[in-house]
């Protein structure tokens, strides 16, 4: 009797510690998008962010790990890349070198509309490299939707 009546109040405190535990990772969840920070944890305060550094420092850690990945991991991750623009872009002559700082300033406007918040901060990054290579309106619209396609979402009209 006494084995039944502790192992009653271990189950209790069991489930309230696993329902605690499933309420803090559902809470997190609206930081990322199929496993990628999105706009959420770029905008969140410091403190409640995903991101583990700074904007600067965590945008620069999340191009190294994609430039490290395989073709077939970068298509599984994330498949709407950006490194051709990138290459285009500074092929170009125009820049020889792309500033974080720039980048991270059109990421943070990119985030100020709703809608865009579920997109991944590489999607968000992406967007501002075609914009700077120079694509046109419709192409980055275009391209928005793609990303919203990612995320599950439609665009709304």
């Amino acid at each position: 009797m006494l084995f039944y009546k502790g192992f009653d109040k271990m189950k209790r405190i069991l489930t309230i510690a696993l329902s605690f535990f499933a309420l803090t990772i559902l809470a997190q969840d609206k930081f990322y998008t199929k496993g990628l920070a999105n706009g959420y944890a770029w905008t969140a305060p410091p403190s409640a962010s995903m991101l583990a550094y700074s904007k600067s420092e965590s945008l620069s850690e999340m191009l190294i790990i994609k430039q490290y990945q395989t073709d077939i991991q970068r298509e599984v991750s994330f498949p709407l890349y950006c490194k051709d623009d990138v290459d285009k872009l500074l092929d170009s002559n125009s820049l020889s070198t792309i500033e974080l700082e720039t980048i991270e300033k059109m990421i943070d406007v990119f985030y100020e509309s709703k809608e865009n918040l579920i997109i991944p901060v590489l999607g968000a990054y992406c967007y501002n490299i075609k914009k700077l290579a120079g694509y046109n309106s419709e192409e980055l619209k275009s391209y928005k939707e793609n990303l919203l396609k990612f995320c599950n979402l439609e665009l709304k009209k």
